[in-house]
């Protein structure tokens, strides 16, 4: 472990798919669920989620309702004992995913079902969401040439229903997804640090997408922290201190900030600790 845990006031921001689990799992053992509750504690409630999965997923896969951004930051809830607060208007998610159905079925699978995806074998699941569209797929059996498709399918559909003045693409390790045009997951790092539970601290970002990308850099170049990368899509930048590889390395990771922070809560040991 590196000494990027050197005795600050930290805040933890966590995006979900490709970081804390495999894509579209909502499967969390008791076990991580109990230290992500332990790391909120700790950091004085500055741990959220930031994603771009729907809310009802996300508390599905972490009931003790969390702070959190969901769809790319289309709605946020700033504490636990808030509810979501919507920051964009809805789209007609049913009518854009049967237009990207019938477009896909002719290329590739379409999986019924969210947890087809976790098969990692060639399908799209179109997820249907509140403010947003995602055509999701396993990295792994996924070639570029699919991908490619889909980020024009994507580009089709903004002009096919006139939405380009409103949304954007948003390309991730396991997605391409519609999504609002002005809101992105930097504009949730700087909401939540701009909250009591976070305001003042030194904010740590961890993420493998592009879109996490850009919540690093307002991490790091707005707020004085740093982002953690998981896998390969995120290029070197300056506002990456580490890179991970997998969803257990990151699991690790929040136990030795975990363990950091206990340590450097107790009277006994001194408050510039290092790891």
């Amino acid at each position: 472990m590196s000494n990027e845990f050197n005795g600050k006031n930290y805040a933890l921001l966590c995006d979900v798919d490709m970081t804390l689990l495999p894509s579209m799992s909502t499967d969390v053992p008791a076990d991580r669920r109990a230290l992500a509750d332990k790391l909120h504690t700790l950091l004085g409630g500055a741990f959220a989620l930031v994603t771009g999965r729907p809310a009802d997923s996300l508390d599905e896969s972490f009931p003790s309702r969390f702070p959190a951004s969901v769809e790319h930051h289309s709605a946020w809830r700033p504490t636990r004992e808030s509810e979501f607060l919507p920051l964009s208007m809805p789209v007609d998610s049913e009518k854009l995913g049967s237009y990207a159905e019938n477009k896909i079925r002719d290329v590739t699978l379409i999986f019924t079902a969210k947890q087809e995806v976790l098969e990692e074998r060639p399908g799209i699941f179109v997820e249907r969401k509140k403010f947003s569209l995602a055509l999701v797929f396993s990295p792994k059996a996924t070639p570029n040439d699919q991908r490619a498709f889909l980020k024009d399918l994507i580009g089709g559909i903004l002009n096919e229903f006139n939405l380009s003045e409103t949304h954007r693409l948003a390309e991730g390790s396991d997605a391409v997804e519609l999504v609002p045009q002005n809101l992105c997951k930097g504009e949730a790092v700087r909401n939540f640090m701009n909250t009591e539970a976070f305001r003042g601290k030194t904010p740590i970002f961890i993420g493998d997408g592009l879109p996490d990308a850009k919540a690093m850099q307002v991490c790091a170049e707005e707020f004085g922290g740093f982002g953690v990368a998981v896998g390969h899509r995120i290029p070197d930048a300056p506002y990456i201190k580490r890179r991970l590889d997998t969803v257990d390395e990151v699991w690790n990771y929040l136990e030795n900030l975990m363990q950091h922070m206990e340590r450097r809560n107790s009277p006994s040991v001194p408050r510039d600790l290092t790891l």
